[in-house]
């Protein structure tokens, strides 16, 4: 599914051995994110959310141009990370100003609550926190929900998985959702905040529910 991991497209790779992060100096690479979503959003009309991912990067700053880059004093792999997306949000805004874009959170969880108000995603995008880990500390994990993210973006989604391959798995994961949701203390903070899930497959014999907070 990764489309650096075709021979046309090995250039726009961070590094060379990696086909999950792409290098967000070349101009090219932009544009080629930029009409994979083109071409997402022409297959659904009608589209109201886009997912433009953003997880995972890990390898992101190890490239040669990411590291010229760097060598200037004050810049971090967190601006990097946050010039690039912030990029990529802006320009899906001005080309469909009616979508809702989402990104996945894991690569903001160690920011610095300034560093994010001031990256200027606030407001373009809604963070999606995901966790794979099937016995998550609800209590553990709320905090982080309520006073990391609802505080500076407003709205967040949340992904869980279920690793029970059956036709139930949305039900189960939906209602493991709705619990964390409860805990947040989302619901009485916004009364008028109607859960939403949409369950769909990764490859794997799993389930994805998101449901959207709102803190508004």
């Amino acid at each position: 599914p990764f489309v650096l991991k075709h021979q046309s497209m090995l250039h726009l790779r961070e590094v060379p051995h990696c086909l999950g992060t792409l290098n967000p100096h070349k101009e090219e690479a932009v544009k080629v994110v930029l009409e994979m979503l083109r071409q997402v959003v022409e297959l659904h009309p009608g589209v109201r959310t886009l997912h433009i991912g953003a997880d995972e990067v890990y390898l992101l700053g190890e490239g040669e141009d990411s590291r010229r880059w760097l060598a200037s004093p004050g810049r971090t792999v967190e601006q990097l990370f946050l010039d690039h997306v912030t990029k990529v949000a802006k320009a899906v805004k001005e080309a469909w100003p009616h979508v809702t874009v989402i990104m996945w959170d894991d690569m903001m969880r160690e920011m610095s609550g300034e560093t994010l108000k001031a990256c200027g995603l606030v407001g373009l995008v809604q963070p999606m926190l995901w966790d794979y880990n099937p016995n998550l500390d609800i209590m553990q994990f709320t905090p982080f929900i309520k006073n990391h993210f609802l505080l500076i973006f407003r709205l967040v989604c949340i992904a869980c998985f279920s690793l029970v391959d059956e036709p139930a798995a949305p039900s189960s994961a939906s209602l493991y959702v709705g619990a964390l949701a409860d805990t947040a203390g989302v619901r009485s903070a916004c009364p008028s905040c109607q859960k939403q899930t949409a369950a769909f497959g990764e490859n794997r014999p799993a389930w994805k529910v998101q449901t959207p907070l709102s803190c508004r």
